[in-house]
């Protein structure tokens, strides 16, 4: 990467250090909550709550990180109504097995009611896989400062996407002694970026509702992409022809510029100039904006352009699909647990296994250990049939916290 691999961020305790409070029900025998506040050197404020067990000090600390746009989880321990399944599971199992749990807060504060202004803030736009793994840094560093835990191994993780930016924070501070990436890509990032939208996974739905709006302004019955002419035929309508052509560029812009270029306004300004001129339509029109998408604004095609390069393409984005395994994972030096999920659909599952098994061969990395949780999706969900509804119903497995408790106890028993 760059010189941010060797950043150091000092940390203060702010005035504001820890409360303690319970949380009601019968989980509250087992638990004792602390809502954390530090400080980075750049005077960043971060936020945290830590779950510890109540009555025995924890055996280890996992520290959580999550993305930009998430709400740091609460949890209704007594009704059981709340909705952060996969997060309170975690606390409940890891809880049960002496582990504590700390879920760090995103640097800029996020809800969903104000998410068009969040998002489109400069500290927002800032935000970048190297500065959530500093954030997971400094939020380590701060509880192996506390006295209680200056002999408490403390690992970070990481799912999905998130855990780039905890093993950077693991290869870059050694003081962390172990890291969990639950579904995690493991692939060249442009790699599966490609897999990803082809297979058409939800993470690039937003993406694809983002082409559709902007045909919707074309109201020629045909358009010119790349000095090629596109109209309607039998086997595919004009519009999945546009869309194709526009992931297309996107793919182009990925491989030759993101790939080449550092500098964030650069590949703003190359990028979209791209996009504009790689297409060609007649007149355009009115349209209905898809609502939630923020482009109730926008006027023209290239206004949406616009706005379409600067929502994908943000730094985290272009961080993102910078990020190779192959440049990360030999760097690990403590033990590592990759949770997958059998029935993934979200990321190349099989590629990634057998990215991270020639990585611990050919680099001896003893340390990696993989598991398959089967009949799992990307979140770890299943799907039953509840009797009496005839309908599926949403569920998170047991068994990837199951896993992680027991590899834990394995390690540092």
């Amino acid at each position: 990467m760059n010189g941010l691999m060797f950043l150091f961020f000092c940390y203060c305790i702010s005035a504001e250090k820890a409360f303690a409070f319970s949380v009601g029900g019968s989980f509250a025998d087992s638990v004792v909550v602390e809502s954390m506040n530090f400080i980075t050197a750049d005077s960043i404020s971060l936020h945290g709550m830590l779950y510890l067990p109540r009555h025995s000090s924890p055996k280890g600390i996992l520290v959580d990180i999550d993305r930009p746009d998430v709400i740091l989880p609460k949890f209704d321990f007594v009704n059981n109504s709340d909705s952060a399944g996969y997060s309170k599971k975690m606390v409940t199992h890891l809880i049960r097995s002496g582990i504590g749990v700390f879920f760090l807060a995103p640097r800029v504060p996020y809800n969903h009611e104000n998410r068009m202004a969040i998002i489109s803030s400069l500290e927002y736009k800032a935000q970048t896989l190297e500065t959530i793994a500093e954030d997971a840094k400094t939020a380590c560093l701060f509880i192996k400062k506390d006295a209680r835990f200056t002999n408490t191994p403390v690992g970070v993780s990481g799912g999905s996407a998130m855990g780039l930016p905890a093993v950077m924070a693991a290869v870059q501070e050694k003081r962390i002694s172990f890291v969990l990436l639950s579904s995690t890509p493991s692939t060249n990032n442009m790699d599966d970026a490609e897999y990803s939208y082809d297979r058409g996974s939800m993470n690039y739905m937003y993406l694809r509702a983002l082409f559709s709006e902007l045909w919707s302004m074309v109201k020629d019955t045909t358009f010119i992409y790349n000095g090629l002419k596109y109209s309607n035929t039998e086997q595919k309508s004009i519009e999945d022809q546009f869309t194709e052509c526009a992931w297309d560029c996107f793919k182009k812009i990925n491989r030759t510029i993101i790939a080449k270029q550092s500098d964030y306004d650069t590949i703003q300004k190359k990028a979209t100039a791209l996009m504009k001129g790689s297409f060609q339509w007649g007149k355009t029109g009115d349209w209905k904006p898809v609502k939630g998408l923020g482009t109730e604004t926008v006027k023209t095609p290239d206004e949406l352009i616009d706005l379409l390069m600067c929502t994908w393409h943000k730094p985290i984005d272009i961080s993102f699909l910078r990020w190779n395994p192959e440049e990360w994972y030999p760097q690990l030096t403590c033990p590592v647990l990759f949770l997958f999920a059998e029935n993934d659909k979200i990321i190349d599952l099989e590629g990634s296994v057998a990215n991270i098994r020639r990585i611990k061969e050919q680099y001896t990395k003893s340390i990696f250990s993989i598991h398959i949780i089967k009949g799992c999706g990307h979140s770890f969900d299943y799907y039953y049939m509840k009797k009496g509804e005839g309908m599926r119903r949403k569920a998170i497995s047991d068994k990837p916290f199951n896993e992680l408790s027991n590899w834990f106890i394995s390690h540092f028993n």
